[in-house]
């Protein structure tokens, strides 16, 4: 049965009630293994149906890439059209955007929403793992990584525009990199030399995760550079007494996630990503872009 609903609303239109049930909603998607990047835009879109919040979705565009950031449908909701309503809505939210790529990925908890994907055009690209390892310490690691918050990350946010387009010229993340250090969910950690950079979730006292939430990696020798990033992180991780961290790393990239696991990274869970219209293969292998896009 097709949901009653006049069609999504911005989160930004909605009661400071509304938009709390909607958080909480969102929230439940975003629970660990991947706890990273949890906020909730204001342009995020919500369904209503009868004074409930009955789905959240939410989308980014970076240049002429975009990804479906999140979709979530309250249990009581489900398999009445909603998702495919919010997925309609969040498509129609990119292309306006020009993007020509579009994806987003899947754990096993949303198996059941292949079908819809299938039919919105969505074929299945590459499995993507979550890898977590207990930190350590290490001086020498901690001092090759700067860690910037704020205003202090906006020309590294720019920086990021060089390193993507290294790995696809139509990706851009800068602009989303600013609002997410801005609004002070995030840090961004930077290689010394500026050759790779990482998105870091804020985590608050007591946290027993530092989540990392993107990699990006320059051309030259990326695995000994993205070795000298995550060992950095993990030191930064144990100064501030998180005795864990974790890293998504697409399949696509196996030479990463190999180095990953040589670094002692182990598999938390698994992502299977999406893309409709098809993903330009424009790669260089020899650059290195680990994402979790959620």
């Amino acid at each position: 049965m097709a949901p009653r609903t006049g069609g999504p609303v911005p989160l930004s239109a909605l009661s400071p009630a509304l938009a709390e049930r909607a958080a909480a909603l969102w929230a439940t998607a975003h629970a660990p293994p991947c706890a990273g990047d949890a906020a909730l835009d204001d342009g995020a879109l919500v369904l209503l149906e009868e004074g409930f919040v009955a789905g959240v979705g939410a989308a980014r565009t970076w240049g002429r890439s975009a990804h479906v950031h999140g979709l979530v449908v309250d249990e009581r909701f489900r398999r009445r059209g909603f998702g495919a309503a919010l997925l309609d809505a969040l498509m129609a939210e990119m292309q306006r955007g020009d993007a020509s790529v579009i994806g987003l990925e899947v754990d096993g908890a949303g198996a059941a929403a292949l079908t819809v994907l299938a039919r919105a055009g969505f074929k299945p690209m590459q499995l993507s793992f979550v890898l977590e390892a207990e930190t350590v310490a290490s001086d020498d690691a901690a001092s090759a990584v700067r860690i910037l918050s704020g205003a202090d990350a906006g020309a590294a946010c720019e920086a990021s525009r060089e390193l993507a387009a290294s790995v696809d010229s139509e990706m851009d993340p800068s602009e989303w990199l600013l609002r997410v250090t801005a609004r002070g969910e995030a840090d961004l950690a930077v290689l010394e030399g500026a050759h790779a950079l990482a998105l870091v979730n804020r985590a608050g006292d007591g946290a027993d995760v530092l989540v990392v939430n993107m990699t990006l990696v320059d051309e030259g020798p990326p695995y000994e550079r993205l070795a000298a990033l995550v060992a950095g992180l993990s030191a930064h991780a144990r100064s501030r007494g998180i005795p864990r961290l974790q890293v998504a790393a697409p399949s696509r990239y196996w030479e990463p996630v190999r180095a990953l696991l040589d670094l002692g990274m182990r598999p938390g869970a698994s992502f299977l990503r999406l893309t409709r219209h098809g993903f330009p293969e424009r790669a260089d292998t020899r650059r290195v872009n680990l994402a979790s896009w959620r």
